[in-house]
């Protein structure tokens, strides 16, 4: 299913209320989808297939995911994305690569003991970092997810983005500029 399709099918979705949900959610977790399906199938294709059937499966459990308060709806939305991981791995049938992903599953803050002060910085620090991605625009958000959580190379990047190769990287220091004066200016 391309982005297209998933943008058509949040389009589809008749209660207005609804909709404008499934929209903030996929404004505002789609970058994070994206890179911890990446994490675990090192497939940029294949990471985009899992966001995109995770947002299906999440527009079918709208109602209830709407009423879990935000902490809850993070570990709902990432066990979504687990199971789809976890299906797309069968349909690969590589032991290997379901092994890599149990240890990320398992080595994930949600399955070790921290104490309620780590948990607690640690939430912080993902929600301003997370806040500050949401204010950049959709291009400097793109090259900073291709470059640092996807590892893509310029030339990758040029070939995605249509940009041209020498300009990548003037134009991901900028957008990393611009990520840290949000930063600084939310820390504030």
């Amino acid at each position: 299913m391309s982005v297209l399709s998933i943008f058509a099918a949040i389009q589809s979705i008749e209660n207005e209320r609804q909709r404008v949900f499934v929209e903030t959610l996929y404004r505002n977790y789609s970058p994070w989808v994206l890179s911890y399906a990446y994490k675990i199938v090192r497939n940029y294709d294949a990471a985009q297939d899992i966001l995109n059937e995770s947002f299906i499966r999440i527009i079918k459990y709208v109602d209830q995911i709407m009423e879990l308060e935000e902490y809850k709806r993070n570990a709902y939305v990432k066990r979504i994305i687990s199971s789809v991981s976890m299906d797309y791995l069968d349909k690969e049938s590589s032991e290997t690569k379901k092994a890599e992903l149990w240890k990320i599953i398992t080595h994930s803050e949600a399955y070790n003991e921290y104490s309620v002060d780590t948990l607690l910085e640690r939430m912080d620090l993902e929600e301003i970092l997370n806040n500050a991605m949401n204010e950049l625009d959709e291009r400097d958000r793109t090259l900073l997810i291709y470059k640092y959580s996807f590892d893509m190379s310029y030339k990758q990047i040029s070939e995605e983005m249509n940009i041209p190769l020498g300009n990548v990287g003037a134009y991901v220091k900028r957008a990393k500029s611009r990520f840290v004066k949000v930063i600084k200016k939310d820390k504030r």
